[in-house]
């Protein structure tokens, strides 16, 4: 939510970016857990956050979930 402040976009504005209502950016802003991942992508792009991929550290393997 506060990328999107900070880009001065409004929920609705970025519903219609993303493909969705501005009431379902309002939920997904507060229950993050249910974005799905093309949600997740296009809600990235629109408020000009970027998703970066990369091997975990071998120490950080036996620490966290498996997947």
């Amino acid at each position: 939510m506060s990328a999107r402040k900070r880009a001065k976009l409004t929920q609705a504005h970025v519903g219609a970016l993303v493909g969705v209502s501005q009431n379902r950016i309002s939920h997904l802003e507060k229950h993050a857990d249910e974005f799905s991942f093309k949600q997740l992508l296009s809600y990235c792009a629109a408020v000009g956050l970027e998703i970066r991929l990369s091997e975990r550290a071998a120490s950080d393997e036996s620490e966290s979930a498996p997947w």
